[in-house]
């Protein structure tokens, strides 16, 4: 079993220099269950913003090995920085599978409500890999990490204000950079289709640009083919578009009828009695004009 999220608990035992009640709980329940944290004391902050840091992501295991768990430095246009571990699977680690579970299965509600109030899982991976990426987008990361860096380590406040500044500006330059490469590499594979594409044909006659004469022609229905065009439409027509006949309705479709009845006659009658009222107030002003 691996359990690993935001759980927004603080203790000693994972870094920072405070605990409190949720971070209590959750190493009293660890303990009881035999469950390993593997984050370490002197690990880099887990989040971290302008105005503060803290340890709050855990990753936690039971009767799993991973190895050379760390807090990566790099930015990941996040508060949250990246937790990497190498995973490693004995022989024999299904047969343990049913220990594990029957001891899941003991917790008792009290802890599950811990669980469920204490963690907010996330699911943070690079990127690197999309379709989108490119080297531009690996050289604004780059810099951007230098750049955060920097910050972090700057001690005197001046030039520390200096820093932060580059730094999100460098920031948001990277973020809206992948936002527009994003958008163009979707605008590319929508607009250059592949020949052999499935949707090909289809996409060139919408836009006019097919120059080939494309007439509707026989189709197969039944095992058979139709014998024109004429045919050819009225069987679409009919098979997509079928008459609704009610008497050939199930009491599904006769529900839904009698639903859809049943709105029509709520808003007529409430159009109505609106417009009843309004045409009284507008009679009843005017009998209060002529009046005056």
């Amino acid at each position: 079993m691996i359990l690993a999220g935001d759980f927004n608990a603080k203790h000693t035992s994972w870094g920072g220099d405070i605990n409190d009640e949720r971070g209590q709980d959750i190493v009293d329940w660890t303990t009881r269950h035999n469950i390993y944290i593997h984050n370490t004391y002197d690990s880099l902050p887990t989040f971290q913003t302008t105005r503060g840091k803290s340890w709050i992501d855990l990753t936690m295991t039971k009767t799993i090995i991973i190895h050379d768990w760390t807090v990566q430095e790099e930015d990941t246009l996040s508060d949250h920085h990246y937790v990497c571990f190498s995973l490693q699977i004995q022989k024999g680690q299904i047969q343990q599978r049913t220990q594990t579970r029957n001891d899941i299965n003991n917790i008792n509600t009290e802890e599950l409500k811990i669980i469920h109030n204490t963690t907010k899982t996330h699911n943070k991976t690079k990127k690197t890999n999309q379709i989108w990426w490119t080297p531009e987008l690996q050289r604004l990361r780059q810099a951007t990490n230098h750049l955060r860096k920097k910050y972090q380590q700057e001690r005197d406040t001046i030039n520390r204000r200096h820093a932060e500044h580059e730094y999100l500006r460098q920031r948001r330059l990277y973020k809206n950079t992948i936002k527009e490469t994003k958008n163009t590499t979707i605008r590319q594979y929508f607009t250059n289709t592949d020949p052999d594409g499935p949707w090909n044909t289809a996409y060139r006659i919408i836009r006019n640009k097919n120059k080939s004469n494309n007439k509707l022609s026989t189709i197969k229905k039944d095992g058979t083919w139709t014998i024109d065009r004429n045919e050819t439409i009225q069987y679409l027509h009919h098979k997509y578009f079928p008459n609704d006949n009610e008497e050939e309705d199930e009491e599904e479709h006769k529900h839904i009828r009698q639903k859809k009845s049943k709105i029509i006659y709520e808003r007529r009658d409430n159009h109505n009695h609106k417009r009843h009222k309004k045409q009284k107030s507008d009679s009843n002003r005017r009998d209060q004009q002529r009046n005056n």
